[in-house]
């Protein structure tokens, strides 16, 4: 089953971030799933990291 996530972010940013993924070949989607993805099984936090 899935379910839909919807967050803020601002223009300017998800503009850049979806550039910068086409330039990968993959979607700004695809490297949401796989960021939270790496977050639940793995514990891995890139943004907090001490």
């Amino acid at each position: 089953m899935k379910t839909t996530l919807n967050i803020k972010i601002n223009k300017r940013i998800k503009e850049k971030a979806q550039k910068l993924a086409k330039g990968f070949g993959i979607s700004l989607k695809s490297i949401a799933i796989q960021y939270v993805k790496n977050f639940i099984y793995k514990g891995e936090n890139k943004i907090l990291k001490s």
